[in-house]
């Protein structure tokens, strides 16, 4: 989760990263707080597509714009959120 963005990143067993646009999606609820746009503007969820298998380990970088992840695939990868594209990937030779 990153609170100032708004902004809640989860992964299931499908591969893939879903944020979710909490700050969006509360604004029809009179509730959010900030009237500044985040990385998402006003989609209310996005999909990252990119590993081979479960991703145990997903984070936001400090502004809230990247989100690193590491998969059982065994990459690590960065996504940029506002374009929804990754923009490294490193694949561990241990395995």
């Amino acid at each position: 989760m990153h609170g100032d963005q708004g902004l809640l990143a989860v992964s299931a067993n499908n591969f893939k990263i879903a944020v979710f646009n909490i700050a969006e999606m509360t604004t029809k609820f009179g509730k959010r707080s900030s009237k500044e746009p985040n990385y998402l503007g006003t989609t209310e969820k996005i999909e990252l597509e990119g590993h081979e298998h479960n991703i145990p380990n997903i984070d936001f970088n400090e502004t809230g714009r990247y989100i690193a992840s590491a998969s059982v695939d065994t990459t690590c990868r960065v996504w940029d959120i506002s374009t929804k594209q990754m923009v490294t990937h490193k694949k561990s030779s241990n395995r």
